[in-house]
C-alpha cells in the first residue's frame, strides 16, 4: 500500500469502478524525473539501477554524442528501461508481446488499470525517489487500451468519457480529443499539475500475404480490431524547490492518482 498525506488518495484503494474486461488495459507506463543538478547525471552513477530494481540490467546502451545511457531488464514478464539524459530520467515499464494479440478476446496488456498491475512499477519508482537526486520536476505517463466492436462503438465509449462534448457518434470519423486540465496540488498550493489526456480510436492489425505460385497474383488478408486508446501526461510545473524522498514520492503519488481518476471518471475539471 502506498500512502500519502494531505488528502491525497491511496494508490491501492482505487480501484477502477469498471468490471471484469471492461476496463483499460495498461500497455506502457512511464516516471520522469528532471534532475537540475546537471552533473550528477552526467556523471552516471552505475549502482542506480542495482540499488532500485536488485540485479544487474540485462542490456545497456550509451550514446556519448548525445548524452544518453539506457538500461533495460525484465520485470515480471514486462521489459523495464532506464533512460538517463541530459537533464532527465526516464523509468518505462512496457508489455512484451507473446503471440498474436488478434488471437484471443482479451486486448494484451501489463494487466487493468489497477493497484494489481501499478505496484511492481510503483514499488520501483518509490526505491528511485529515495535514490535519484532531488527534482524539480516529475511526470507519471500512461498508454491505455481498451477492444471496440467497431469504430462507433468505440467513439460511443469514447464519448462517454468527454461529456463536454455533445458529439453524435454516427457519421463522424478519426475522432481524436486532448485536453489539459491543470489543477492545484493537494501537496502544496504552491504546485500546479497538468492533467493531460488523450482520446482516440484506432484501428490496429496485421497483414498477411499468401502466395501460391500456381495463381498468378498473391492474395492478401487482414486481422485486426478497433481500439479506444488513451494517453495520459500527468506532470508537475517546475518546482520552485527540488524535492527528494518523501516528498518527491508523494507527489509522484497524487500524478499517479489522478491518471487513475482520468482513467475512471473521464475529463472532468
Amino acid at each position: 500500500m502506498y500512502v500519502a498525506e494531505g488528502g491525497i488518495l491511496l494508490v491501492a484503494d482505487l480501484i477502477n469502478s469498471e468490471t471484469g474486461g471492461d476496463r483499460w488495459v495498461v500497455g506502457h507506463l512511464r516516471a520522469t524525473t528532471f534532475i537540475p543538478d546537471l552533473t550528477a547525471i552526467d556523471d552516471f552513477k552505475s549502482t542506480w539501477w542495482k540499488n532500485v530494481v536488485g540485479n544487474t540490467p540485462e542490456d545497456e546502451r550509451i550514446n556519448h554524442q548525445g548524452w544518453v545511457r539506457e538500461q533495460e531488464g525484465m520485470l515480471d514478464g514486462n521489459l523495464l528501461t532506464m533512460v538517463c539524459r541530459h537533464g532527465r530520467v526516464d523509468w518505462v515499464l512496457k508489455y512484451v508481446e507473446q503471440g498474436s494479440p488478434y488471437e484471443t478476446s482479451k486486448l494484451p496488456g501489463i494487466g487493468p488499470m489497477s493497484p494489481k498491475t501499478l505496484n511492481p512499477f510503483m514499488e520501483v519508482i518509490r526505491k528511485w525517489l529515495f535514490e535519484c537526486p532531488p527534482t524539480n520536476r516529475l511526470a507519471f505517463g500512461a498508454i491505455l487500451g481498451r477492444r471496440a466492436t467497431d469504430a462507433q462503438a468505440g467513439y460511443e465509449k469514447i464519448l462517454s468519457y468527454i461529456s463536454d462534448v455533445q458529439l453524435e457518434p454516427q457519421g463522424i470519423s478519426d475522432l481524436v480529443y486532448q485536453i489539459n486540465r491543470p489543477r492545484k496540488s493537494g501537496f502544496s498550493k504552491d504546485i500546479m499539475i497538468n492533467r493531460l489526456s488523450r482520446w482516440s480510436v484506432q484501428l490496429t492489425g496485421t497483414v498477411g500475404i499468401t502466395v501460391d505460385p500456381t495463381i498468378p497474383k498473391a492474395s492478401a488478408s487482414m486481422q485486426g480490431q478497433h481500439i479506444c486508446k488513451l494517453d495520459l501526461d500527468i506532470n508537475t510545473t517546475l518546482l520552485d524547490d527540488a524535492v527528494s524522498g518523501d516528498d518527491a514520492h508523494t507527489i509522484f503519488l497524487e500524478l499517479v492518482s489522478l491518471g487513475q481518476e482520468i482513467s475512471t471518471k473521464g475529463d472532468i475539471p
